[in-house]
């Protein structure tokens, strides 16, 4: 299929002209500006698509696999912003677009067929250079088109956090309709605080290089970030010994427990048996919180055994 409508395709309804003008305040301010709750319909869809340059032509079976998405009503996990760049180029949601119009000009569509998109106006080219890669867009994808960096870590770490602090369950615990989607991940990071919470222990985690090994980047992270939380000095302390191991006295029993769930942590990662899988991923976080509570309650641990029966993992104090 061609990536645009052809040369002499004339315009049906508004939108573009809805574009420009927010194109026009874009380059005014120097700020992407953002269109709400625009109408893709069979005509708008068409009138977008004559943004579309510099992509390449789309496969009809591609564009035929959002249609069947869209007719079955099952393809929310494909609603991501459309984008036009500051250029006046369409990049993110050509195949979408192809899409409703297949679905709306087919013979066994549905002629009446619409839905709602924001559309991000401005946006630079470099930033939504990777977009509509044929495929649905991950969570880290969704962080890079937002002007963040380090996607892929940050993304892992606010997963974890979003379902421990929301659910108090992570991996394959995590129901379908549980599931972190898109726009969840979007208005976690409209929180500058914690976003910036998230780079500061990514950052801090660098000068544990070497002697950390048997906790994920993610995982370090999102203890941290939760710990912290209820105590920033003490979470501080915590990650800390825990990461390093430096003079834990078995005589004090804040630096016992330490110990005990270091040593733990270690053995899990050294037997790779046990270090893979939801199941252990989940018993770190289990143990982790465990010795944080007992050492809050001044109490000290013989063992280690977390309560594996319950799906709800125990929530740091």
């Amino acid at each position: 299929m061609n990536a645009r409508p052809a040369d002499d395709y004339v315009l049906k309804t508004k939108v573009i002209t809805r574009i420009k003008e927010a194109m026009k305040v874009a380059q005014e301010t120097g700020k992407v500006q953002v269109i709400r709750d625009v109408v893709i319909d069979k005509d708008s869809c068409l009138d977008i698509l004559t943004l579309n340059h510099g992509n390449r032509d789309v496969m009809y079976l591609d564009v035929a696999r959002y249609a069947n998405k869209m007719n079955e009503e099952s393809w929310e996990d494909y609603v991501d912003d459309l984008v036009v760049t500051s250029d006046g180029h369409l990049r993110n949601g050509q195949k979408r677009l192809w899409a409703t119009n297949v679905l709306t000009s087919s013979d066994k569509g549905k002629p009446n067929f619409s839905w709602k998109i924001d559309i991000k106006v401005g946006q630079s080219p470099s930033v939504a250079g990777k977009l509509d890669a044929g495929r649905v867009r991950s969570l880290g994808d969704v962080l890079k088109d937002n002007g963040f960096t380090d996607t892929n870590n940050l993304a892992a770490c606010v997963r974890n956090i979003y379902y421990l602090e929301t659910f108090r369950r992570i991996g394959t615990h995590i129901e379908q309709l549980e599931r972190m989607t898109n726009d969840d991940i979007v208005k976690w990071t409209e929180n500058k605080k914690n976003v910036a919470l998230v780079e500061k222990f990514l950052l801090k985690l660098n000068a544990y290089k070497g002697a950390m090994t048997f906790l994920s980047r993610s995982a370090f992270v999102t203890v941290w970030y939760l710990l912290h939380k209820k105590g920033v000095e003490e979470a501080a302390w915590f990650m800390d010994k825990l990461a390093t191991g430096v003079d834990l006295s078995s005589s004090r029993i804040k630096d016992s427990n330490l110990s005990l769930l270091r040593n733990r942590l270690i053995a899990i990662d050294r037997n790779p048996v046990e270090r893979k899988g939801t199941v252990r991923a989940d018993e770190r976080y289990r143990l982790i919180f465990h010795v944080w509570n007992s050492n809050k309650s001044n109490l000290r641990l013989q063992n280690l055994k977390p309560d594996l029966k319950s799906w709800d993992i125990e929530k740091p104090l």
